[in-house]
């Protein structure tokens, strides 16, 4: 018999899908707006969340067509990979963060 910890297994399952037709094109708007709004974030050295939203919010759902909700959960997801990027920065051993197009989608 297991006590504690023992035999207790853990998987994780890797799977990918077909979306719909019409789910593929806001998935690239999304990653078009985050690739942007790093950049931009990197480059007017932002560091918080209502600074963030000032300079993005509106941008984000004018330019890339973000609905409220997703375009909110962009520029705080792009602050979050900014800002360690500001912290360390050139002088880091690693380039500015830009999200790629796979060609697939992975859950």
């Amino acid at each position: 018999m297991a006590s504690g910890d023992e035999g207790v297994l853990a998987a994780s399952v890797v799977m990918v899908v077909s979306p719909k037709p019409g789910a593929v094109e806001p998935l690239m708007r999304y990653r078009n707006a985050l690739n942007h709004s790093i950049r931009e974030m990197v480059e007017d050295n932002t560091y918080s969340i209502p600074k963030a939203r000032k300079l993005r919010y509106d941008e984000l759902r004018r330019s890339f067509n973000l609905p409220l909700s997703i375009a909110a959960n962009c520029y705080r997801g792009a602050l979050t990979i900014a800002k360690p990027w500001l912290t360390v920065g050139p002088k880091g051993c690693w380039e500015l963060p830009v999200l790629q197009d796979r060609g697939k989608i992975i859950f």
